[in-house]
């Protein structure tokens, strides 16, 4: 389930068989429902009991895969996978094909999902778009903002071309196509170096940039991270009167 795509079925008769128990279904009788299975898979949190819809918690590791393809190349199999599929940019805009093994074929379901939830670092400045990449925190993609009523791209723009030869920003490439509130957020911004080290991908779901399967599962069931009731977490944490 962590390395490879799995087709539905599969992961449905596997959570088929989880219901059951937790329901006390058997070959002759059957249990009641209390509660739906939505309920059931709510974070304790918020009520639930914190289980994981299989369907979703298995592209939640597919989502981990693609960002190990992405972060970590250094990773033999990331080199090979690569190799085999003719991956050869850094983050490609799109991936060749879907044919191949279940694992690429995952991996290709998965690649937008990743791509457009990477948070940049800049270093050279030679990997990141200027409009369709985040790589301004708390922004996303600058696209989104543009006051010129450009919504999509005709090329690439990569940010070492907003740079000029004594490391600052081309202002007049792009002050007049956004908000002044977003310029302030440029500006507090050290321009990329040439010499640099290469740009570097972090996730953007996470306070702390760092891949997370929990915030990977909360993107593929698209439920936001709630705020948690202090009520629930403490009826979770009681262990009741002991049984006689």
């Amino acid at each position: 389930m962590q390395s490879t795509r799995l087709p539905r079925n599969v992961c449905d008769e596997l959570e088929l068989l989880i219901r059951n128990f937790i329901w006390g279904h058997s070959s002759d009788s059957r249990g009641v429902h209390p509660v739906n299975w939505g309920t059931i898979c709510s974070p304790v949190a918020n009520g639930g009991f914190g289980f994981k819809n299989l369907g979703h918690q298995h592209e939640a590791f597919l989502l981990k895969l693609v960002f190990a393809m992405i972060s970590a190349l250094d990773k033999l199999w990331v080199h090979v996978l690569r190799a085999k599929y003719h991956v050869y940019d850094f983050v490609s805009r799109s991936l060749p094909n879907m044919k191949g093994s279940w694992l690429w074929k995952g991996v290709c379901l998965a690649w937008e999902d990743v791509r457009k939830n990477l948070m940049w670092n800049l270093g050279d400045g030679n990997m990141v778009d200027f409009w369709d990449d985040s790589w301004v925190d708390t922004l996303g993609s600058l696209r989104s903002y543009r006051t010129d009523g450009v919504s999509h791209a005709s090329h690439c723009t990569l940010i070492r071309s907003m740079v000029d030869h004594n490391r600052e920003w081309r202002w007049s490439e792009f002050i007049d196509m956004v908000p002044p509130s977003v310029v302030q957020h440029i500006e507090a911004i050290k321009p990329p170096n040439a010499t640099g080290i290469t740009d570097l991908p972090d996730w953007s779901l996470e306070p702390s940039r760092r891949f997370m399967v929990n915030s990977a599962y909360r993107l593929c069931t698209n439920h936001p991270l709630l705020e948690e009731d202090q009520l629930w977490l403490c009826l979770s944490k009681y262990i009741g009167l002991p049984r006689v």
